[in-house]
């Protein structure tokens, strides 16, 4: 017969063994989620349980089949499962953070880790210059601008007088990448990611690339720095209407005067 401690551990042991499958895929003890803005994943410690919310702007397939970027982070799945999604959706996601090449992301498990909230607004890209493109704007849409200063597929290395950037055709975007040329001047708008410590600019399609004009040569710095971003400190090139207008209206009076001078000149001769 078996005493109290033996029953008690045949009980204990009983539970134990119902409740150890449940433990093991987190059913009871609910893991929480640590609500983060995209951007800030870039500080995040690897495997954290995080929460976002933030806007969609570049679609699964669009850069890559396992991947989308919500404006600030890329969200990830291994398995390509994503739910329907479209520019400009709302969504909440969880996930874990990862990194990949540098870069860091949220890593879903299933496409019920991303629940669409409804429609935003189309984001519009950030306009910066490419001196401003730095670590804490991966993941964000962005635009630049400047001249095509060396192609070497699948890139292209855009300046605009301070600073080159690279810009990076990834092969699920279907760009054609011939249209572009070394000395063209180039409005680019795209996702900056970071890849294996490059920076480069990922146009999502076609419409993202413009032509400010083709160049046949390359021109240096300082003319670049005035077709590109103007000459901020002085606004030379801009002729200010109000500086010169004292001139200019001395310069009227002194023809009236000749003008009147030569009529009465005129007339006294022919009197004569």
């Amino acid at each position: 017969m078996m005493d109290n401690k033996s029953k008690i551990l045949i009980i204990f042991i009983f539970w134990l063994g119902f409740f150890l499958p449940f433990l093991g895929q987190g059913e009871i003890f609910a893991v929480d989620y640590q609500y983060i803005e995209p951007q800030e994943v870039k500080e995040m410690v690897i495997d954290s349980r995080v929460e976002t919310q933030g806007t969609v702007v570049a679609l699964p397939g669009a850069l890559g089949l396992q991947f989308f970027y919500i404006n600030g982070c890329q969200i990830y799945s291994y398995y390509k499962d994503f739910p329907e999604l479209e520019e400009g959706d709302k969504v909440k996601v969880r996930g874990v953070v990862s990194q990949a090449q540098g870069e860091k992301r949220i890593k879903i498990k299933e496409k019920a880790d991303i629940e669409v909230l409804g429609k935003d607004e189309l984001i519009s890209p950030l306009l910066i210059s490419t001196q401003d493109v730095e670590l804490s704007l991966v993941g964000s849409l962005i635009q630049v601008q400047g001249q095509v200063i060396e192609k070497k597929s699948p890139r292209l290395f855009l300046k605009d007088g301070e600073r080159e950037i690279v810009i990076y055709f990834k092969d699920h975007a279907e760009i054609d990448k011939r249209k572009y040329q070394e000395g063209d001047f180039l409005k680019v708008t795209g996702v900056l990611s970071l890849s294996n410590e490059e920076l480069r600019i990922l146009p999502r399609r076609d419409e993202d690339l413009n032509f400010i004009f083709s160049s046949p040569e390359l021109i240096n710095e300082e003319e670049m720095n005035f077709l590109i971003l103007g000459d901020n400190e002085e606004d030379q090139g801009v002729v200010d209407f109000q500086s010169i207008k004292p001139y200019f209206f001395i310069g009227i009076s002194v023809l009236i005067i000749i003008l009147i001078v030569l009529i009465l000149l005129k007339k006294r001769i022919s009197v004569k």
